[in-house]
């Protein structure tokens, strides 16, 4: 298979300094429902007629070859060729051969596994102050004693602000022109020279000093350093002078990374590279990549962290990403500009791990001088270098997730389309400890409890503390690093309190994590219903119901009646009296709903609220019609915003086509319900009882996991979480 770096498309606003680069080649998914044999020999990227064969333990790699070069021949290639050979890991790299070939030859003797070779391409300051590492280096954090493999078109060590700072350099190409000595391979000085000759792109000169001097170049002539200005770099070359990068000399380039790194002190890799195919989610299952997964996978396991640029386009994907940010074991990244807006360009999906800035970012050209260029290629070694300086500043040795949480959690969350991704601001990463992972807060008569786990200290030291704030304000307390919980008195019974938490660090605080909504209350006195036994099953329901209003009896008697049916009349009265009876609601529409009736203001509102639509979407209500538990379901779910995402609810009598389905899941997972009797049957047609109604409604506002998808402000009084 073949890469290619990734610069931003010509959509990014063009300047004169500033290269554009040519558009990539078209996308060329796999296809979901193609026979297992033709996926596996499907190339990622751009079809380059070429294999990478792994040669099985007990055959000899160069006798492996010869067969194969006959055996492909014998298939029909005109003229197969081996162009190189890796006998430590048993693999080599055979041209010549299309997919058909590739395909039968997976049946060779010779051949353990085949997969295609294919092309990557580019993934292309003021960008620097934007994730704070001008603060960082102010505080001496500037990644000092960590090495940052650079792996794309070379870089230029003569630059003044890259000068003394690259360590070592390595060249592996094996397709086109070859290494700057013209052999497939070459280390030393020289080896990753960017291919600067008459003919090439600015991009393709530039690209690789561009993405160093972002991740590490030194300040100079006025211009700010990178990310970790005392960070060494190892500088490699896997492009050829036309802009194509192979899988095969990725891999290799990877692997010398794993057998090098403890020489060279590398803790991160920088890929700002990527492949014209997109995935949506995570690509590990693709059987072409098997090589390329497995050793991201063996450099995580060493604590190196592998951080990848998810790609450009024109415009920009959403919900898929390219190889190799698709990948779960890499840092994903993708770009924003100085706004914190996601670049036009940039590709995103719903795991990507970072956004960075990556829009008109200027850093060190080859030339010796300095330019402007757009990408997630320019994104990816702003985290990279994050990742330098925090290895540098850590006080324990933390694991490449470990890391990642630590950006994660001290990011500025931005809101997308596939969810809320945090944007990189190394200075609270490095100063910062983590918030607890949960805050919960639980009610009495006057009081609330708050708890919370033991918070992870990050990178600066240890955690000494935690601050405790509340909404509204009046709570702001300092508690000691063991305490887990505290209890606040003195609060007003029926106002609502939210918590929040930090953790405190001798060199700054985390961000702030918010619990649960929570209302005190006094328990609610009895109901004085004579038909409501102290033992039935519904009893503290009832009290519920009648403190908060939501019933005052059949007709204000002291009778509740709990064996009687619900009508959705009474129903939609129910839920308007717990949610504050919100009046203003415009008219219903509804022809059997007669003005001044006890429940018309209710079914006003849940007509509003889409809480209904009328029976069949027609213009009756029915309101004497009785409540069925599949309907009851769907109005609690449309209650509190329809949540999903639920697992399966294993009733056998609720069909999967069910209008109330996913109503039904979720209040089995919210243990509103636990089936008719706790059995396998949900009993959807079975008409609800008013002692039915009270315990669903109290086991709903008990719940706050129900809650989560209604504004914390909409939340009405009578919830008693």
């Amino acid at each position: 298979m073949a890469l290619v770096a990734v610069l931003a498309p010509a959509a990014a606003p063009a300047q004169p300094a500033t290269p554009v680069e040519p558009p990539p080649a078209p996308v060329a998914p796999l296809s979901p429902s193609a026979p297992a044999a033709e996926v596996a020999a499907a190339p990622v990227g751009e079809e380059v007629g070429r294999a990478i064969v792994e040669v099985p333990q007990g055959v000899d790699v160069d006798v492996a070859a010869e067969a194969l070069v006959a055996e492909a021949r014998r298939l029909g290639a005109p003229d197969p060729e081996v162009i190189d050979v890796d006998p430590e890991r048993r693999m080599l790299l055979l041209d010549g051969v299309g997919p058909e070939v590739r395909a039968d030859l997976t049946e060779h003797r010779a051949a353990a596994r085949v997969v295609p070779d294919f092309a990557f391409g580019l993934a292309l300051a003021d960008t620097t102050a934007k994730i704070g590492a001008d603060k960082t280096i102010a505080a001496g954090h500037t990644g000092a004693g960590q090495t940052i493999a650079v792996i794309d078109t070379g870089v230029a060590t003569s630059h003044p602000a890259l000068a003394g700072k690259v360590i070592h350099e390595v060249c592996y190409v094996a397709v086109g022109d070859g290494c700057p000595n013209g052999a497939d391979t070459q280390e030393g000085p020289g080896a990753a020279a960017p291919p600067c000759d008459v003919g090439v792109t600015v991009q393709l000169c530039n690209h690789g000093t561009h993405v160093a001097g972002i991740a590490a170049g030194r300040a100079w002539s006025g211009r700010s350093s990178g990310v970790a200005p005392d960070a060494a770099i190892v500088a490699f070359r896997i492009f050829d002078a036309e802009g194509n990068a192979s899988y095969w000399d990725l891999v290799d380039a990877l692997h010398w990374v794993e057998v090098n790194a403890s020489t060279y002190g590398i803790s991160v890799v920088n890929l700002s590279l990527a492949t014209n195919t997109l995935y949506a989610g995570s690509c590990d299952a693709v059987p072409s990549l098997v090589f390329l997964r497995d050793q991201v996978a063996a450099l995580r396991a060493k604590r190196i962290a592998v951080v990848a640029a998810t790609g450009n386009d024109d415009p920009g994907e959403t919900g898929r990403s390219a190889v190799p940010a698709c990948l779960s074991q890499t840092v994903s990244v993708s770009a924003t500009d100085l706004a914190d807006v996601r670049a036009p360009f940039a590709h995103l999906d719903r795991t990507t791990t970072l956004f960075a800035p990556g829009v008109s970012v200027l850093a060190p050209y080859a030339s010796g001088g300095y330019g402007r260029m757009s990408g997630t290629s320019m994104a990816a070694p702003h985290v990279s270098g994050a990742i330098a300086v925090l290895r540098a500043a850590q006080t324990t040795n933390l694991t490449v997730p470990q890391l990642v949480s630590v950006l994660r959690a001290t990011g500025r969350p931005l809101t997308t389309a596939v969810g809320r991704i945090p944007r990189l601001d190394l200075a609270a990463a490095v100063r910062s400890p983590l918030p607890p992972a949960s805050v919960t807060a639980t009610h009495g008569s006057g009081r609330a409890t708050v708890t919370w786990p033991a918070a992870s200290p990050g990178i600066g030291g240890p955690v000494t503390g935690y601050r405790i704030t509340s909404v509204p304000s009046g709570i702001d307390v300092t508690v000691g690093a063991s305490t887990r919980s505290r209890t606040f008195t003195g609060l007003r019974n029926g106002s609502r309190y939210q918590f929040r938490v930090q953790a405190l660090s001798a060199t700054g605080s985390s961000s702030p994590r918010t619990s649960n909504l929570v209302i005190p209350k006094a328990p609610p006195p009895p109901h004085g219903f004579v038909d409501v036994p102290a033992t039935a099953y519904y009893e503290q329901a009832v009290r519920w119901l009648k403190a908060e209003r939501i019933t005052s009896g059949v007709g204000g008697t002291a009778w509740y009646k709990p064996n009687d049916p619900v009508t959705r009349g009474q129903m939609a009265t129910f839920l308007w009296r717990l949610m504050g009876s919100p009046t203003g609601s415009p008219r219903h529409g509804f022809v059997d709903v007669p003005a001044g009736a006890y429940y018309e203001q209710a079914v006003r509102w849940l007509k509003a609220s889409g809480i209904t639509t009328g029976v069949g979407g027609s213009n009756r209500f029915e309101p004497n019609q009785a409540v069925t538990r599949a309907q009851m379901a769907t109005f609690l779910h449309r209650l509190v915003r329809t949540p999903s995402g639920y697992g399966g609810h294993g009733f056998v009598d609720v069909p999967s086509n069910g209008y109330y389905e996913r109503a039904v899941r979720w209040l089995k997972a919210s243990g509103i319900t636990t089936g008719v009797g706790g059995s396998n049957r949900f009993e959807p047609n079975q008409v609800v009882t008013r002692a039915q109604m009270a315990a669903f409604l109290h086991r709903l506002a008990r719940n706050s996991a129900a809650w989560t998808r209604v504004a914390v402000a909409s939340i009405p009084s009578s919830i008693v979480f």
